[in-house]
């Protein structure tokens, strides 16, 4: 009732007019600071709007997988969304200034910034961090914990609240960066691959050095 979610080809959003005590205790788990639930609402919903769309392509690609095959690599799922949500948003912010007015988009990036030191200060244990590197190091292959994401989504929410935010902050850089990296990494003549990246620690420490922000 607090969270953002894809059914198919369609986004569902919580119903802000019903929120009680009850939801605002759970949103203040993910939030930069408890009780002020509608101001993080209207950032959640550009947020988690673009997250999900991005769900809504991945399920156009993968219609004929099998149950069992998405679940195995929904982390590798969520990872690619969330990689893609604060670049996607650079772009939307360009192109729709009506919507967008100036600092806007730079709004949003310093809330998920708060949420994310936030809960790396109070929650982040080191077996999660490292969980984390692990999976981003891997694109998404290995998992940052044993739950499937959509189990952790439940249970460990702001844990994985944390991870999916951070992914997405430490891609962004207007879109530059991540397009040139997104053309390096696609490019058919190099031989690197997905299933593959460990055997390359020199494309990871690429990764790093581009993708990678300082929590303090």
């Amino acid at each position: 009732e607090v969270a953002f979610a894809t059914g198919g080809l369609y986004i569902q959003f919580p119903n802000a007019n019903k929120f009680n005590e009850f939801h605002k205790s759970l949103w203040s788990c993910v939030a930069p600071k408890p009780n002020r639930i509608y101001r993080d609402y209207l950032f959640q919903s550009w947020l988690d709007s673009v997250h999900e769309f991005v769900h809504i392509l991945q399920n156009i690609v993968d219609t004929f997988e099998p149950h069992e095959v998405l679940e195995e690599r929904n982390w590798w799922l969520e990872y690619w969304c969330s990689f893609a949500t604060m670049n996607l948003l650079s772009f939307i912010a360009e192109k729709r200034p009506d919507i967008f007015p100036e600092g806007r988009k730079e709004e949003m990036m310093m809330y998920e910034y708060d949420v994310v030191k936030r809960i790396h200060n109070e929650l982040m244990t080191p077996e999660l961090l490292n969980g984390y590197q692990r999976w981003v190091d891997s694109f998404g292959i290995v998992p940052p914990i044993k739950e499937n994401a959509t189990e952790a989504a439940n249970f460990s929410r702001a844990e994985t609240r944390y991870m999916k935010l951070r992914v997405g902050l430490e891609a962004n850089d207007d879109g530059t960066t991540f397009l040139e990296f997104m053309d390096y990494f696609f490019d058919p003549a190099n031989p690197t691959k997905v299933e593959s990246i460990q055997d390359y620690p020199e494309f990871v420490q690429l990764k790093r050095s581009l993708f990678q922000i300082s929590i303090e």
